[in-house]
């Protein structure tokens, strides 16, 4: 599949000299010019942050709106999320690419109820202190009711729903919790924004 170099633009050098770039593969179409990668440096290798983030099974531990991801096999996966209304909501997902220890993508089946592009890339800081990881989460909003389905159940930002996510993940792996927040009045979490999280 043609990478595309240009899409995620975090080529970075250690003291050894530089180190190979890691890109966000092609796959978002049309939606590539609306959304923008999150980022954090997680104090962890990215061995460790990779094998974590693989196991689909772990995005409810950090990815707050996802009540369950369960394995259909080593490629398809199914999702769980409660909506405003307390109605649960699914939909599958395949990974299209994955490189060891980089980078993984994935892709919702025809079928499903929402139409997702994603992907998560894997970096190590300068100077080793650590791993960059980039999430970039994409919906088709172009079909009909899917952009108020995306409303209903807190999707309808999906930038803000990445660094919301990356910056949960960040705290998951360096500190082995999720600081909970709800209740909170400044609504802080709420306020992520895509960019970098040091």
């Amino acid at each position: 599949m043609r990478m595309n170099k240009n899409d995620l633009n975090t080529g970075i050098s250690g003291q050894g000299g530089p180190t190979r770039r890691v890109s966000m593969p092609d796959i978002f179409g049309g939606a590539d010019k609306k959304t923008r990668p999150a980022s954090a440096t997680i104090n962890k290798p990215r061995e460790e942050l990779f094998s974590f983030f693989r196991d689909f099974t772990n995005f409810p531990k950090f990815m707050k709106h996802v009540t369950r991801v369960e394995n259909i096999d080593a490629k398809t996966h199914r999702w769980t999320i409660q909506d405003k209304g307390g109605a649960l909501k699914h939909w599958e997902t395949e990974i299209i690419e994955e490189r060891p220890g980089e980078m993984i993508a994935w892709k919702t089946k025809p079928d499903s109820v929402f139409k997702q592009t994603a992907a998560v890339i894997f970096e190590p800081a300068v100077g080793g202190r650590g791993t960059i990881v980039s999430l970039k989460v994409a919906f088709d909003t172009t079909l009909g009711k899917i952009a108020g389905q995306l409303e209903r159940v807190g999707l309808a930002d999906p930038d803000a729903e990445a660094a919301m996510n990356v910056r949960r993940f960040k705290a998951l792996l360096e500190t082995g919790e999720v600081p909970t927040i709800d209740g909170q009045p400044n609504g802080a979490e709420g306020e992520a924004k895509e960019g970098n999280v040091a």
